[in-house]
């Protein structure tokens, strides 16, 4: 049986749906192919362009939340300025060494040189002089029976003299601590300066020990002042095997071993080269 479309009149096969309103509409048009009218025509027009607006918006609203591109990390700019120093800040980290000086220790072990190292080992060096001096002029007023008066040029020999000993001791007990931590430990690539640098920390206990028992230089306290430097000087030698031991990561055991191994080997060393100083005096 033959079928017709309703709006258009044209036959249609069987199950064949016809298409004459959309393809009228489109062309602007009513279905019995008159022309559109003018108010249907603007409508019309208005929905294609709000279509095309919105499949453009939707396009840049997928294109703003595509993920953001991995932004390279520049590693920050250092500072070489020089900033101001304040007093508060130096007076709390000088006192905090004292207090919690495990941590002071660990925070300021390192292997390069720079001026602190420099400044910490010179007020050593000064200190140990003046103390040097001061017992040289006891030992001449026990000798001579009466207080013994320096002359300025003889003071400052006397400083220089005892200067430059406690500066070759410090030298010659690193070459120690050096020498064992290389052929004992195994730490081939152990530079001599960074040894040195390691005992930074040692300085900085020396000075105080030198600093405590300097008022009694000036008194009748001589003794106490002389104990309480020489025990500062072997706590700084200790100190000093400690921290190497840490810059070079050794365990607690191969730590006390290096100390007291130390010590011994410095004292031998030191033995020599004043017997070898006593030979060269009785040579001429």
């Amino acid at each position: 049986m033959a079928r017709y479309c309703f709006y258009c009149g044209r036959e249609l096969d069987d199950y064949e749906k016809c298409d004459c309103r959309g393809r009228s509409y489109v062309a602007g048009e009513n279905v019995t192919g008159e022309p559109r009218s003018e108010k249907a025509q603007q409508s019309y027009s208005a929905r294609q362009e709000h279509e095309t607006s919105s499949s453009y918006q939707s396009a840049w609203q997928h294109r703003e939340e595509a993920p953001p591109k991995k932004q390279q990390h520049k590693s920050p700019r250092r500072d070489y300025r020089r900033q101001g120093v304040r007093p508060a800040r130096t007076f709390a980290s000088f006192f905090s060494f004292f207090i919690r000086p495990a941590d002071s220790m660990a925070r300021e072990l390192q292997p390069v040189w720079d001026r602190s190292h420099t400044l910490w080992m010179a007020a050593s060096v000064a200190l140990s002089g003046i103390h040097y001096m001061m017992l040289n002029r006891s030992l001449a007023s026990v000798l001579q029976g009466k207080t013994a008066k320096l002359s300025t040029g003889e003071a400052l020999l006397s400083w220089l003299s005892g200067s430059v000993f406690v500066a070759l001791i410090m030298l010659l007990y690193t070459l120690t601590l050096w020498l064992l931590s290389r052929f004992l430990y195994r730490q081939a690539a152990l530079p001599f300066l960074h040894a040195l640098a390691a005992g930074k920390a040692a300085w900085k206990f020396l000075c105080f020990f030198l600093i405590l028992a300097l008022p009694s230089l000036f008194t009748s306290g001589a003794i106490y002042g002389l104990v309480l430097s020489l025990m500062g000087l072997v706590f700084a030698v200790i100190v000093h095997a400690r921290q190497l031991a840490s810059l070079t990561a050794l365990d607690e055991n191969r730590a006390w071993q290096l100390s007291y191994l130390s010590i011994v080997l410095f004292a031998g060393i030191l033995s020599s080269v004043t017997a070898m100083v006593q030979m060269l005096n009785v040579v001429r």
